[in-house]
């Protein structure tokens, strides 16, 4: 990522869900389960399921997780996957005439946003 070779594991995903820390019944990452990560529970051609994955909430999950010290260092090269194509995703999805929930990528493209930066 950003000209650096980076790589990313589907294990730091599944080691997330499996040591995934909740209180009170609340989990870190509640929509990570059983379907987004065993193969063969996985529906299908639901790309609701990859969009949860592949999402802002996964990413900074996985990386809470390495940063204290329950996942592998390398979890930060996945998560740091994860949150760009969490990215990628919004810049093609937005349209909102304004940034919302701190997400940038959201918004309508124009000449000045920064979907350009991301693209490029």
């Amino acid at each position: 990522m950003k000209g650096k070779e980076c790589t990313a594991k589907w294990s730091h995903i599944v080691q997330l869900y499996n040591r995934c820390p909740g209180y009170r019944g609340v989990k870190l990452v509640p929509k990570l389960t059983a379907h987004h990560i065993l193969p063969h529970l996985i529906p299908k051609m639901r790309v609701k399921h990859c969009t949860q994955v592949f999402s802002q909430s996964v990413g900074v999950g996985l990386a809470c997780m390495a940063e204290l010290g329950a996942l592998d260092k390398s979890s930060y090269e996945t998560a740091d996957l994860l949150l760009f194509f969490d990215d990628l995703f919004d810049s093609v999805n937005g349209s909102f005439s304004e940034i919302i929930g701190g997400k940038k990528y959201r918004a309508a493209v124009t000449p000045t946003s920064p979907h350009h930066n991301l693209w490029n």
